[in-house]
């Protein structure tokens, strides 16, 4: 669960997984509020899997309530890394619990008297929607370069380390990194054994008015300069 692309973070990465998130679970509360409907309705009240499906619907609800308390802290700028292991894990644990939504839904679909099968259609269209959403937040923070305990990971290759938001050099690390990328191709270093040095980054961060100071903690904020973003583009 490393974050190895400023333009995620550049772009709005929480805001866009929060956004999904919360989508998901705007879906998710039409799927409660429907099927719980079956309940109190007569002909309905004893379908068949409902009860079984709420077993798992309220974990899928539980979770994705969790995930956006967490994504929501993370946009607070709260550093800690368990916060993301919990976003990641409540984000796995209901889709695993989707699964079982999903399949109770059928049963119900196929055991609802004929004139609530268009009601059922419903409620499943609001699941898959649900559903949907969370992937879209799942795969953009695998996208960004997280992992979920299933390890499920990108497969991209990392330059950096972790820069959480309140990391003191997170403010100045994604504000260089889309600069620095060009800094080898506009320094014509083409040759991918090309001697590249700290001074280096720095004399180029200076030419774009940084100071000494700020450019040196921008260069010593990551693990070495020999992995420093940029050299990919060689």
């Amino acid at each position: 669960m490393n974050i190895h692309s400023e333009q995620h973070v550049q772009h709005g990465l929480w805001e866009s997984v929060l956004a999904s998130l919360q989508g998901s679970l705007y879906a998710n509360q039409f799927v409660c509020a429907m099927s719980s409907q079956l309940f109190h309705i007569e002909e309905t009240k004893d379908l068949r899997g409902n009860k079984e499906m709420h077993e798992h619907l309220v974990h899928s609800s539980y979770h994705r309530v969790t995930a956006i308390g967490s994504a929501l802290r993370i946009q607070g700028r709260e550093t800690q890394r368990s916060i993301i292991e919990t976003l990641t894990a409540c984000i796995q644990n209901a889709q695993q619990a989707d699964a079982k939504v999903s399949e109770y839904l059928g049963v119900m679909h196929n055991a609802a008297p004929q004139g609530y099968k268009s009601f059922m259609n419903h409620v499943i269209s609001w699941q898959n929607a649900s559903n949907q959403s969370l992937k879209d937040a799942r795969n953009e923070l695998i996208s960004a370069g997280f992992t979920f305990p299933d390890g499920q990971h990108s497969h991209h290759r990392q330059y950096t380390q972790h820069y959480w938001p309140g990391h003191p050099a997170y403010p100045l690390f994604y504000q260089v990194q889309p600069v620095i990328r060009h800094v080898l191709t506009e320094m014509r270093l083409t040759s991918p054994e090309h001697a590249v040095t700290q001074g280096t980054y720095i004399a180029y961060l200076m030419g774009r008015g940084y100071d000494y100071p700020s450019a040196l903690r921008i260069v010593e904020s990551w693990e070495t300069y020999e992995t420093l973003p940029g050299q990919e583009y060689l």
